[in-house]
């Protein structure tokens, strides 16, 4: 590293999550984004795998935003056939038995499984053991291209100077399929026969899954829950996966079947979703028109919120069910972010709070409710919101014990915090401590908790 000027990878990936919340506060394109994040989450990989991990900006950025609009098989087939996702769930790993070998080499049926459970049929999809095993059949030979201490060296001189066999292999960026891998009998998946057809194979078991009516349902489903309510209608569900496979798996259409349907906009699915601490800090970006100044600092309140971005272990991904994110201690962490956020506290971000009103300074706390509310909240119950705030408005020192809670959590590195220092002094003004209060408040509220 030090002779080649390489940085660590964690460098990466810490620039890596950064992007992410830029795009996220500034991108013209905000459904894209939505969409990249809820694909993200469906396909999940995760840091916490060393040897998927390095894949998983290419994974994203190239597998998945991309296609985040488009059709379902496309999108699966990319996520399909990702480094991050063929190490992650081990599939690059999965190999045939062959008959000339000593070493039988195992076939992993991770990815098989997760692919049926969680990316298409769901759980209750209609599947049996014998299909995963068969699916994990069909994909053996799905690998990536080796690099340097990873996999077998000589792989692609075999497949560009090998045998018969060895030449129906494919090579496509970082994706192989190895031929000389692939089991080579007949499988059946769900009914369905699938001959011997090499690559074919497993791109022809991607559409099958995809076009399925189980999968049809369950993406829908999941998308009406990330987007309406815990527990979606099922009239909703009905339209939503009726308008999956008269498109083709058309994830555009899908979601305008959702916008216009009435259940969308019942009133008892508005306002009905709990934000995710990512989806609270951002939005909370947006809504004053904050300036960020460094996103790792918002990423650390993230975290502390309970969201540690791409670190998710498990290939479910984050559960999408507002019992997983609210409790006492993660409301208390919501109000505290929400004060230090407005306050301009190790939040690595600036609000200039007077600007919002034209420089027309609120003359009383109560005031200022008023008017900010009205600012971040124009469609809530102020009567509501005044009774539950109003007690908290002049609570002596508050700003300053979340401050300094905040800062013993999240300690700032020497440079950063002369740098921050710097631009403090250089700033507009600071913000009045009587307005950071009372926004800091409304950013922590139930009512600003919602989507």
């Amino acid at each position: 590293m030090e002779e080649k000027g390489f940085r660590p990878q964690q460098e990466l990936y810490k620039k890596f999550i950064a992007a992410k919340i830029l795009r996220a506060a500034f991108s013209a394109n905000q459904l894209r984004e939505v969409m990249t994040d809820f694909w993200f989450n469906h396909f999940n990989v995760s840091f916490t795998k060393p040897q998927s991990a390095p894949f998983i900006p290419s994974y994203e950025n190239h597998a998945i935003r991309p296609k985040a609009l488009g059709k379902f098989d496309n999108l699966l087939l990319a996520t399909a056939k990702s480094p991050a996702m063929l190490l992650y769930l081990d599939n690059a790993s999965s190999v045939g038995v062959r008959s000339n070998s000593k070493n039988k080499v195992g076939i992993n049926e991770n990815y098989a499984r997760e692919l049926m459970e969680l990316h298409t049929l769901g759980v209750d999809g209609g599947y049996t053991q014998k299909d995963v095993s068969e699916v994990a059949r069909i994909l053996t030979g799905w690998t990536i291209y080796p690099m340097n201490g990873y996999g077998n060296q000589n792989l692609i001189k075999q497949i560009t100077k090998g045998n018969e066999v060895q030449r129906q292999s494919r090579i496509e960026g970082d994706f192989v399929f190895a031929a000389n891998r692939h089991d080579k009998q007949l499988k059946t998946v769900l009914g369905k026969d699938f001959e011997n057809n090499g690559y074919n194979e497993g791109v022809e078991l991607i559409s099958y899954l995809s076009s399925r009516p189980a999968t049809a349902r369950f993406i829908s489903e999941k998308i009406a829950v990330r987007f309406v309510d815990d527990t979606p209608p099922e009239m909703l569900i009905d339209k939503m996966a009726n308008t999956f496979l008269a498109s083709n798996g058309d994830i555009k259409q899908v979601l305008t079947a959702m916008v216009y349907s009435p259940e969308f906009w019942s009133r008892e699915n508005i306002c009905s979703k709990v934000k995710t601490p990512f989806e609270l800090a951002i939005s909370s970006v947006r809504a004053l028109d904050a300036q960020v100044e460094n996103p790792n600092h918002l990423i650390n309140w993230i975290t502390r919120m309970g969201e540690k971005k791409y670190y998710y272990i498990a290939p479910t991904g984050f559960p999408d069910k507002s019992g997983y994110w609210i409790n006492t201690g993660s409301l208390l962490n919501r109000m505290n972010f929400g004060l230090s956020f407005a306050s301009n506290k190790n939040s690595g971000v600036t609000i200039d709070l007077l600007k919002l009103t034209e420089d027309h300074e609120p003359e009383s706390p109560e005031q200022a409710l008023k008017i900010y509310t009205e600012l971040l909240l124009p469609s809530t119950d102020f009567i509501t919101l005044k009774n539950r705030l109003s007690p908290l408005l002049t609570t002596q020192d508050l700003q300053k014990k979340v401050a300094k809670s905040a800062d013993s959590n999240f300690p700032i590195p020497d440079e950063e915090m002369e740098v921050a220092n710097r631009k403090k002094i250089n700033s507009r003004k600071s913000n009045n401590a009587m307005l950071a209060q009372v926004v800091g408040l409304i950013i922590g509220s139930p009512e600003f908790q919602r989507r």
